[in-house]
């Protein structure tokens, strides 16, 4: 295990996903219903309503891989959520959102998504054949 991988307080409760979950219906309130996944330790304040809904991980993961703290691990399972739209966001407890933001920030009409970056595209093999699924397979078109 790495050294900074189980140092005191790394899993320190700071009220983290209270402020996340405030600032998302502060700055982004047309966001769709809130998927907080979890192993069996949702916080006494956070209630399920019609906007968002309590995961457990045995609902997701097989018995056998649990249990697992491995973000990557979980993140492996999302697409297992009951009822999860075709299109999310997926964010962990320490994201905040710290302005307004809108779907078209994301999104343009029919689907597309919108990807931001300060640098060209590159141009390599890899970029190309990774362009050419998405294109055949998804019918997304990267854009520069």
């Amino acid at each position: 295990m790495c050294s900074y991988g189980n140092v005191e307080g790394r899993f320190r409760d700071n009220d983290e996903l209270r402020y996340s979950l405030r600032a998302l219906e502060c700055y982004f309130p047309e966001h769709g219903h809130v998927y907080v996944v979890t192993d069996d330790q949702a916080p006494a304040w956070l209630c399920p309503s019609d906007r968002l809904t309590v995961v457990d991980h045995k609902e997701l993961i097989p018995a056998e891989s649990l249990p697992t703290f491995d973000s990557g691990n979980i993140e492996s399972y999302i697409h297992r959520i009951p009822n999860l739209s075709e299109r999310y966001f997926y964010l962990n407890d320490d994201v905040f959102f710290s302005a307004p933001v809108n779907l078209s920030d994301w999104f343009w009409d029919g689907g597309i998504y919108v990807t931001w970056s300060d640098e060209p595209l590159r141009e390599d093999a890899t970029s190309l054949e990774n362009a050419c699924r998405l294109s055949n397979q998804c019918g997304l078109h990267p854009l520069q």
